[in-house]
């Protein structure tokens, strides 16, 4: 070796512990990817503080379930698709059933039920602004549950029901359980054949598999929630007709209803359109493309609520100690409220609360049976 190349290699020798200190340094010094935090298990709702969660926005609902009547079991898997609007190592669900697996992206998940929260810890940390897969395989009984002192699932003897807002998702699918995160929506409902399971959106199909009938509904518009509905048991059920308007007007009357609760239910609901047409007027136009309502037998329950697509109706119809002509009033009003919080809860879901209020109060002082309801 000449002096030339000897010099080189002595520096070379020389200069690599410095270089390798150097480069030890300078990877030591690059930023790390950031560390997921938890979601928060609450939203900040001032008037429901326990409501909601935060570190995502759910995209949509995919229910696939099974419901035995009698029994009150019901069994399935939620599948959510989400956002993740921060780098998460945990997030959570409002829920009240018992969860007994949970997958994120394919991945199975470490998960616990805390405070009517379903708290998840994928395997490693969600990246911010990517799409996540959560699928929550589940079971329970509904009408045994308690969240923060409300129980909203009314069990009967051919099936279930309810007229309880703001809390009733929670008790049967695990949600982000507050109107400011709407998603789109599907379910698929097996019950025994001779059951109609109906929920919100559009009527996809009704198949009967053995002993068992599949019900399949689905909503593209985006829906919140609190304006997600169940009812269950044996009704008689127009579905898919067409309305006037041109929307598909899907309405249902349970069977356990008197003939008298039957008629008036049926002549109050079939004005449906008809009310809409009023109100757009007062409103805007109708913002969905279903149309329709249920009546319900939900025990003591006296109420309707707005729920997307189809208000349901429970014991609103009874003549009772009512004088007839009082009767028809209050079913006149409670329609027309039914049918206003719609497009109510719409405005509402925009977080317009002082107008869903007004429109709400507005339709309620247009009757002056009103203080019957």
């Amino acid at each position: 070796m000449d002096e030339g190349n000897s010099m080189k290699g002595t520096m070379w020798y020389r200069l690599a512990p410095a270089a390798t200190a150097v480069l030890a340094v300078s990877l030591l010094a690059a930023p790390s990817a950031a560390a997921g935090q938890p979601g928060g298990q609450s939203i900040g709702d001032p008037y429901f503080p326990h409501d909601g969660n935060t570190g995502y926005q759910v995209d949509n609902y995919a229910l696939d379930l099974a419901y035995q009547p009698g029994a009150d079991q019901l069994s399935g898997t939620a599948t959510i698709s989400a956002t993740a609007t921060q780098d998460l190592s945990s997030f959570s669900f409002d829920f009240g059933l018992t969860a007994s697996a949970v997958t994120v992206n394919s991945e199975s998940a470490e998960f616990k039920d805390q405070d009517n929260k379903l708290i998840i810890t994928p395997k490693v940390d969600l990246p911010a602004q990517k799409p996540m897969t959560v699928v929550v395989t589940y079971s329970g009984v509904p009408s045994k549950v308690r969240m923060y002192g409300e129980q909203a699932w009314f069990a009967s003897a051919d099936g279930a029901s309810s007229v309880a807002e703001p809390h009733y998702a929670a008790f049967w699918f695990p949600c982000n359980d507050h109107p400011s995160d709407k998603a789109t929506w599907s379910a698929s409902v097996s019950v025994p054949d001779g059951t109609t399971a109906i929920t919100n959106g559009k009527l996809v199909s009704s198949e009967k598999s053995g002993d068992k009938v599949v019900w399949k509904w689905s909503s593209a518009q985006p829906l919140a929630t609190y304006n997600s509905f169940m009812a269950i048991g044996r009704f008689t059920m127009k579905k898919n007709t067409t309305a006037a308007d041109g929307r598909t007007f899907i309405r249902a009357y349970s069977q356990s209803l008197s003939e008298t609760e039957k008629k008036n239910a049926t002549s109050s609901i079939e004005q449906t359109p008809d009310v809409l047409a009023w109100e757009s007027g007062l409103f805007g136009p109708y913002p969905f493309d279903i149309e329709g309502g249920v009546a319900v037998d939900a025990g003591s329950v006296n109420d309707a609520e707005e729920y997307q697509t189809k208000p349901v109706y429970s014991n609103v119809f009874k003549d009772g100690k009512l004088r007839r002509r009082r009767s028809r009033e209050r079913a006149s009003v409670v329609r027309r409220r039914g049918v206003a919080q719609v497009m109510a809860g719409h405005l509402a879901q925009r977080r317009l609360r002082p107008v869903h209020r007004m429109v709400v109060a507005g339709a309620r002082r247009h009757q002056t049976g009103e203080q019957t309801c």
